[in-house]
């Protein structure tokens, strides 16, 4: 069965390598996910899925652009279900799906429209005010069923969007229990704690995603001396690609004279191999629609602090340790009491087996499969709400 995955680029992203991940893993379930991107890049997860024979081709740039490529590609691909992720994407999908018969899946990843996100200095109140109203009319108009990888956010879309609880389905994101998986030999460990300069008795505190505003890192820096204080001999890993907030995480690391302890690793392809080599997971974003990164922990074995948001509760349930949101002070009080756990080397392991139970990618994809074929033989539904 065809379907035609429309995302912005398949760029370095959480959502770029949630959806290479699904076109590999619905393959033997006889679904053929064709991606089409808004944008040309060669680097990031492109070259990959062209290794792994997963068809792209780009149909932007722009969205009125992209929208009549799309509606060109139905023609000639016939699909049985046009699939979205991110905004832009979607609207492509939705206008360039309109008169086609195909329904349109779209994939909800975000809690976009949460008020926290007023907060963030690059955010324009007005200009989200447009997204949203531009987002929940072709939502509610154009897109057929949903997927919404928690129930925070599929609660969210309800709440800003308008559309259908009865249009949505809940299936969480998926790793490979092959790929990611507790620690082997230590002889792997301290060869990699060797190169990056690590003592083979330091603690290790991992934190994973890209260096934007929210993941929260300046708040997990803010904390750290606290932490130093009691644990001297630390080391912070900082892995994610370079963002907006990349040049005041590092003056604020010098600021804090912490240098020595805070190691920028920026974007990495061992992800795996750095937590296996690390002791403790960290999540201090501020807000999350769910946060693959804390399956790769959960997945690896390590115990994981978080930010006490619903999405991460949700996913982690009581195998988490969790802070406040935003606070330096209590993140640091968490972090102090996980690492001094007499268990720390097996204080992740009921982690690791929700992720077993919930989120190993073989699950996952079966239910994205099932999801596709439903779609497909329910074809075009008209989705409306009282707001119309």
């Amino acid at each position: 069965m065809k379907v035609i995955s429309v995302i912005d680029s398949l760029g370095q992203g959480g959502a770029e390598r949630s959806l290479l991940d699904l076109a590999v893993g619905v393959r033997e379930h006889g679904i053929d996910i064709e991606i089409a991107t808004l944008k040309a890049q060669t680097h990031g997860f492109r070259n990959a899925a062209e290794t792994l024979g997963v068809g792209v081709q780009t149909i932007g740039p722009g969205v009125a652009r992209a929208a009549v490529a799309l509606r060109r590609l139905i023609r000639e691909s016939e699909p049985r279900v046009v699939h979205s992720t991110l905004f832009d994407s979607d609207l492509v999908a939705r206008l360039g799906a309109a008169r086609s018969g195909v329904p349109v899946l779209t994939s909800l990843v975000n809690v976009t429209y949460d008020k926290v996100r007023l907060a963030d200095p690059k955010v324009s109140h007005l200009g989200l005010a447009w997204r949203r109203r531009v987002d929940g009319w072709t939502a509610r108009h154009l897109a057929d069923r949903f997927h919404c990888i928690t129930r925070v956010v599929a609660d969210s879309g309800i709440e800003s969007l308008g559309i259908d609880p009865n249009r949505i389905r809940v299936i969480p994101r998926g790793r490979s229990r092959e790929e990611f998986h507790p620690a082997g030999s230590g002889t792997e460990v301290q060869s990699l704690r060797r190169t990056l300069g690590i003592g083979a008795d330091d603690f290790v505190l991992v934190s994973v995603g890209r260096q934007e505003w929210q993941k929260g890192h300046r708040h997990l820096i803010d904390a750290m001396p606290r932490v130093l204080a009691r644990h001297h001999n630390l080391s912070l890993l900082l892995v994610g690609r370079e963002g907006y907030e990349t040049s005041e995480l590092r003056a604020q690391v010098h600021r804090l004279g912490i240098d020595e302890h805070v190691h920028f690793l920026g974007d990495r392809r061992d992800v795996p191999a750095l937590l296996r080599a690390s002791d403790v997971f960290v999540f201090p974003s501020v807000y999350e629609g769910l946060g693959g990164a804390i399956l790769e922990a959960m997945a690896t074995g390590l115990p994981v602090v978080a930010s006490r948001l619903p999405a991460t509760v949700e996913i982690l349930g009581e195998t988490g340790f969790f802070a406040t949101p935003a606070d330096a002070e209590a993140l640091a009080v968490v972090l102090d009491d996980v690492l001094s756990r007499p268990d720390l080397s097996t204080a992740g392991m009921d982690g690791h087996r929700r992720f077993l139970d919930r989120y190993e990618s073989t699950g996952v994809m079966a239910s994205m499969a099932d999801l596709f074929r439903e779609v497909a033989a329910a074809g075009r539904v008209r989705t409306r709400s009282s707001r119309d």
